[in-house]
């Protein structure tokens, strides 16, 4: 039996999302439909398993992966993206994660049921991600007339890199629409921005922001403190006070980013991370 949905399944970046619309779409056909009647048909002993898989309360291991994609009908490629999908979400370091969406990415492009909806990463978008200084470019090209000279480019970045991932990282932007050739041969940054799917925009992001926090470690030691900032401030607060502060940073990005954007003299790239993680557990653990 092959999976119908109104959504193809290599289109999600959540298993869950996909069980409920699953759940959903069935109910709609099949009036005896039922989470009790989905756990059955996969061969759960508890009645209301799925019912607290959709909702989170319940992780799948891998037997239960298996007897899901039974119960759905999944084909050998469907089996193996949902696998790698559940994977995905599950993954509690960043490598594991990386290897689960390389899989899901590979299983995405080979399959006939891949469409232009599908909410992954392109391999050039993939490996926009992948390196700090694809950012860094864009941005200084955006400062710095450029019409070919890889060998100064790469050198004016901090810390430098090759005149070879130079000319890759112009070719990358180029493809990806964020840069265009204008007169002269001049490249002009353009507004263009990546849409993907939530959790594999942050997969995303996550990625970039371990080269980030890799590149300010450096800076401590490499460049002078008149030239860079790097301050913390540890604070105790409750989830509520926790979900303010976030709400402020992101005001206050916003408004660097417009001051950044009146600036008639900009003559660098600076990068700006802020963190704010715990370094306690709160009492109930979570």
């Amino acid at each position: 039996m092959n999976l119908q949905m109104a959504k193809p399944l290599f289109s999600y970046t959540d298993y869950r999302v996909f069980l409920a619309d699953y759940f959903r779409e069935q109910k709609a056909k099949v009036r005896i439909f039922s989470f009790r009647y989905f756990s059955n048909r996969a061969g759960f002993k508890s009645r209301d398993f799925m019912y607290k898989v959709i909702r989170g309360q319940k992780n799948l291991s891998q037997s239960s992966i298996f007897m899901i994609g039974q119960a759905i009908g999944f084909n050998q490629c469907e089996a193996g993206f949902f696998e790698a999908l559940v994977g995905f979400n599950q993954a509690k370091h960043h490598k594991e994660r990386d290897a689960h969406y390389a899989r899901m990415q590979a299983l995405s492009e080979g399959a006939s049921a891949s469409s232009a909806e599908s909410s992954l990463l392109s391999p050039d978008q993939y490996e926009f991600f992948s390196a700090w200084y694809h950012t860094a470019v864009r941005s200084y090209i955006d400062l710095h007339p450029f019409s070919g000279d890889y060998k100064s480019l790469a050198k004016a970045l901090s810390p430098s890199i090759s005149p070879a991932q130079a000319k890759r990282s112009i070719a990358l932007l180029e493809r990806l629409g964020f840069i265009v050739p204008g007169d002269k041969g001049v490249f002009k940054v353009t507004d263009k921005s990546l849409k993907t799917g939530e959790n594999v925009r942050e997969h995303a992001m996550d990625k970039l922001f371990h080269s980030f926090m890799a590149l300010a470690e450096g800076a401590l030691d490499e460049v002078p403190r008149t030239r860079r900032n790097i301050s913390g401030t540890t604070l105790g607060i409750s989830l509520k006070t926790y979900d303010e502060i976030v709400n402020k940073i992101q005001a206050f990005r916003a408004e660097l980013a417009e001051l950044a954007n009146r600036d008639q003299n900009a003559d660098r790239v600076y990068q700006l991370t802020l963190h704010l993680f715990p370094l306690s557990k709160s009492d109930d653990h979570e």
